[in-house]
């Protein structure tokens, strides 16, 4: 398994993927890699969490389309090249009806008696600011990339150790940054 280093003797691969099959999407965590990780229990503080960054996902989810935004125009330079299209559609359902099954189940073990109409607005104007700032983050990945690849080329194995290093730390500064702005908006979901 990724990430996993295991005596392949005592671990049953099959058995493993079997397991992962039978987990439904709401019952990963976002961290989900396939470790064992997952079987230990979490506190309800973690677990809230959890359920508010899928919740979060669901939501970019939602406003791409289910799947990257598309170019609204043959000439990518237009949209500043980064191949995200104009942007993101914030007019999604994420609480209640029109909600994903995973953004349901997050919601109702986030909010088990639901939510009042303020609360609720209050949860969704957090949600589609996560959604414009993870466009932005998006964004700036892409540009990332390309002007990268600009200045170094498109074919990474070219690259030498060093320009690799500063590829991978470049990706990785950005992937961080979101990764720290996602958890700050679940925070958000969860005290809003």
């Amino acid at each position: 398994m990724i990430g996993t280093m295991v005596d392949s003797s005592e671990h049953d691969d099959e058995a493993d993927a079997s397991d992962d099959r039978a987990r439904t999407t709401a019952e990963r965590r976002p961290d989900d890699r396939g470790d064992d990780s997952r079987h230990a229990p979490a506190d309800d503080s973690t677990a809230r969490l959890d359920a508010a960054l899928r919740l979060l996902q669901e939501a970019v989810f939602a406003a791409r389309g289910g799947g990257p935004l598309a170019p609204t125009s043959d000439d990518p330079t237009r949209l500043g090249g980064c191949g995200l299209g104009a942007g993101p559609n914030l007019d999604v359902a994420v609480l209640g009806a029109g909600a994903s099954e995973t953004a349901r189940a997050a919601a109702a073990f986030l909010w088990p008696a639901g939510l009042d109409e303020s609360r609720a607005a209050r949860v969704r104007e957090v949600i589609a600011g996560w959604v414009k700032r993870q466009d932005g983050l998006d964004r700036r990945r892409n540009h990332f990339i390309k002007d990268f690849r600009g200045e170094h080329g498109f074919d990474r194995t070219t690259y030498s150790d060093e320009i690799r290093a500063a590829y991978e730390h470049g990706v990785e500064a950005v992937n961080a940054d979101n990764r720290a702005r996602h958890v700050e908006a679940a925070h958000a979901v969860l005290s809003a």
